[in-house]
């Protein structure tokens, strides 16, 4: 199941006007009693697009109404990323809030056809390396303030070097389905931000993929035979030739 978008406009989760659920006044001096435990929490300036902002005892930062997770918990809603850095949750840097990741994997195709005639041959070529989008929710000032860290190791700024390759993990960069092991990103976008307050940052990248020794270069004459080629298999009804199979 995955992570789950919170939001606690109020000092104790509770959403409701009544009661308990008293809602956090934003106030407008420099130190404010921290709802979310004992310390005092100090405003400090920050560029979010949510204000004020605080800074916890931990160091963590924090604006009333905005709280939730720094790094999610399914593997499918975050990329853990092989940096030896100060950001590190369990020894393993991750984005921070939520990811939903896009790989696009495919090969070089050249296709070669006669003027005036139908059909073409296909040459299929080696395969290319993947692009990868990560589009990130944000909607808190500690997960913007990872992110911001974060991406300036990703991606330097000008005159600083070019993306350094970094290892990357996320459940569809696995062997069952694109192979991808490590990344170079190359491209952020954003924040595009909602009216509820989240943030949208869209995050590109290449898969760092040597080159093969290998040609793989191929140019097929004919299919190769399947069940329904009747020469092959004549045990095997065509899709369509029986009148008692009406589908499932």
């Amino acid at each position: 199941m995955a992570d789950v978008i919170p939001n606690f406009p109020y000092a104790n989760g509770n959403t409701s006007t009544s009661g308990a659920g008293s809602p956090i006044n934003p106030y407008s001096g420099n130190t404010i009693q921290n709802p979310y435990g004992p310390n005092i929490a100090t405003r400090v300036s920050f560029a979010f697009w949510r204000q004020p902002v605080y800074q916890l005892g931990d160091g963590t930062y924090f604006t009333p109404g905005c709280d939730g997770p720094t790094y999610a918990s399914n593997p499918w809603d975050r990329v853990d990323l092989g940096l030896k850095t100060l950001l590190q949750f369990n020894g393993q840097p991750r984005t921070p809030g939520i990811a939903r990741v896009r790989v696009d994997k495919f090969r070089d195709v050249d296709k070669k056809k006669a003027a005036g005639n139908d059909g073409a041959r296909i040459t299929i070529h080696g395969v290319e390396p993947a692009e990868v989008e990560i589009e990130l929710t944000i909607w808190t000032p500690e997960q913007f303030r990872q992110l911001v860290q974060l991406w300036s190791i990703l991606f330097p700024p000008a005159s600083k070097g070019a993306p350094p390759v970094i290892s990357a993990q996320h459940p569809a960069f696995t062997n069952n389905l694109h192979s991808v092991s490590a990344l170079q990103f190359v491209k952020m976008e954003g924040p595009d931000v909602q009216h509820d307050g989240r943030g949208i940052f869209k995050l590109k990248a290449w898969e760092f993929l040597k080159p093969s020794t290998t040609n793989v270069t191929a140019t097929a004459a004919a299919p190769l035979p399947t069940l329904y080629d009747q020469a092959t298999q004549s045990s095997v009804s065509t899709p369509g030739s029986s009148s008692s199979n009406t589908g499932p």
